[in-house]
């Protein structure tokens, strides 16, 4: 499958994304570009604890091309400087299964 894309903007409905322009969600038995897989996010801190201000899991729908994403809360109880450990989990149209682990650090969007 793909490359994950994941920004904590403090305050801000952030997205989750799944695939890419360049690196879409493929089938890993064929090769081509997956519509139809089963994608899912979690936003944990990192002592495990999920975080508050979203239904976990959220899904991530297909959008276009092989592209998976999820708009979250504006409301996500998160702290400045802090990392956050995001997984996404999919299981693409033939069974197959990719998990995805990523840590961000949440910021406050500023100005430039």
């Amino acid at each position: 499958m793909s490359v994950c894309d994941v920004k904590l903007y403090i305050g801000n409905s952030n997205v989750l994304q799944l695939g890419t322009t360049d690196d879409p969600v493929a089938n890993s038995i064929t090769g081509t570009t997956d519509t139809a897989a089963t994608v899912t996010g979690t936003i944990y801190d990192m002592s495990g604890t999920e975080v508050t201000g979203e239904t976990w899991p959220v899904t991530l729908s297909h959008n276009t091309n092989g592209i998976y994403q999820a708009v979250l809360s504006d409301t996500l109880s998160l702290t400045e400087h802090t990392n956050y450990q995001i997984v996404i989990s999919a299981t693409g149209s033939a069974g197959e299964k990719g998990k995805w682990t990523v840590v961000k650090k949440a910021e406050v969007r500023e100005c430039e």
